[in-house]
């Protein structure tokens, strides 16, 4: 059995795993800990490829989620009363 091999990459902030036996890539980004993980292909160059695109994906929806989370929201009706609307 072939060792697993970890490629660290500091400009991304994401580590790869690699297990020959079956091709997946586990890639761990680790400023927010989220794990994706690709075996659809029998090539590590593409399940590489893919598990990249799952984890940009992963982290836009969060930035997203986040940043509509932030956003104000307008005073209701009520809170403002008849006279201010007019």
């Amino acid at each position: 059995m072939f060792p697993k091999i970890n490629i660290f990459i500091d400009v991304k902030d994401i580590v790869v795993d690699i297990n020959p036996v079956d091709y997946a890539v586990k890639i761990t980004h680790i400023p927010t800990s989220i794990i994706t993980e690709c075996r659809s292909y029998k090539s590590h160059y593409k399940n590489k490829i893919e598990a990249i695109l799952s984890l940009k994906k992963t982290l836009y929806e969060r930035e997203l989620k986040k940043n509509s989370s932030m956003k104000t929201t307008l005073p209701s009706r009520s809170v403002l009363g008849y006279n201010a609307l007019q």
